[in-house]
C-alpha cells in the first residue's frame, strides 16, 4: 500500500463500517454460544472460548487462507491476522455469554 492510497482513505467510514461488522460478530457469537434450553449448563470460560475458537477454525481461517493465496500475501502477515482473530473471537464470546 502507498502512503497516497493511505492517505485518500475515508478514515470515518472506515471506522463506522469496522464497527457495523463488530456488531454483527458480536450478534452472531452470542446467538451462536448462547443456544435455547442451555442457560447455565455450559456457562464456562472454557466451554464458551471453545465455541469461539471451532469458529475461527471453520469459518476465519478458511477465509483468511482464500484472502492469502489470492493476494498472495507473506505467511507471516497471515498468521498474524490468525492469531488477532483468533483471540478477538474468543474473547468476544466468553465475554458475551458472561
Amino acid at each position: 500500500m502507498t502512503e497516497e492510497k493511505m492517505k485518500s482513505a475515508n478514515k470515518p467510514m472506515t471506522i463506522l463500517l469496522s464497527l457495523v461488522a463488530s456488531f454483527l460478530l458480536s450478534m452472531f457469537l452470542i446467538n451462536f454460544n448462547n443456544q435455547p434450553g442451555q442457560e447455565g449448563q455450559f456457562d464456562t470460560f472454557g466451554h464458551e472460548a471453545f465455541h469461539s475458537i471451532f469458529l475461527m477454525i471453520a469459518f476465519v481461517f478458511p477465509i483468511l487462507l482464500t484472502k492469502k493465496l489470492y493476494e498472495q500475501s507473506l505467511w507471516k502477515s497471515s498468521w498474524i491476522n490468525l492469531g488477532y482473530w483468533t483471540i478477538t473471537i474468543a474473547l468476544m464470546g466468553v465475554y458475551l455469554t458472561h
